[in-house]
């Protein structure tokens, strides 16, 4: 993949083409975010970043995962339809999903993350607007032995084409205010009104 800069400003992003670039980080503790973590008040996981599609896909295009066959645990992408979607699982294979009602278009910025609140809820949201889904979510994440992945999963699918910037995961359930302080603070890099 390519770093490059937007005009302007100093923040860098990493360019992906679509069809053969991604980062892969090999199975580590660090991944391994299970929701459980007891070193935390509010464990969870919350993952995100800002992203630009350059096309708009008639596929799943991957933002961020650790979601290889068999092997599955969490990730966020942009589905065929423009909606942004959040899925985990428990058990390595059965997923638990929330989807956006706001889609994303193509050489458009957008702030998007996913939370998984343990046994109690799942969070996708692009910019300021969240969806929730608390329905049978399971109180952890299962830790398999994927790698961890930008714009693409399992070692060569579903990739980006577009610009991933200031991407983050986070070992815990991050709370709203916190989210709506990073959006606000970043947003005026990317030219987004708050």
């Amino acid at each position: 993949a390519l770093i490059g800069y937007k005009s302007g400003t100093l923040v860098p992003r990493i360019l992906y083409n679509g069809s053969t670039q991604y980062h892969s980080r090999a199975d580590e503790a660090a991944f391994d975010i299970t929701g459980t973590e007891a070193y935390l008040n509010q464990p969870g996981l919350t993952i995100g970043a800002w992203v630009q599609f350059d096309v708009t896909a008639a596929a799943t295009e991957m933002i961020a995962s650790k979601w290889a066959s068999s092997n599955l645990s969490y990730n966020i992408n942009r589905q065929s339809s423009g909606v942004l979607r959040f899925s985990i699982t428990n058990d390595g294979s059965t997923t638990v999903n929330v989807d956006t009602s706001a889609t994303m278009s193509s050489g458009t910025q957008y702030f998007v993350c996913g939370r998984f609140n343990p046994s109690t809820e799942l969070m996708a949201r692009i910019n300021g607007t969240s969806v929730t889904n608390t329905t049978s979510i399971p109180a952890s994440i299962f830790s398999g032995s994927g790698n961890f992945e930008l714009a693409s999963n399992g070692g060569g699918s579903n990739f980006m084409d577009g610009r991933i910037t200031l991407a983050f995961l986070c070992a815990a359930a991050v709370p709203d205010n916190h989210l709506d302080t990073f959006f606000q603070f970043t947003a005026p890099q990317f030219g987004v009104s708050v």
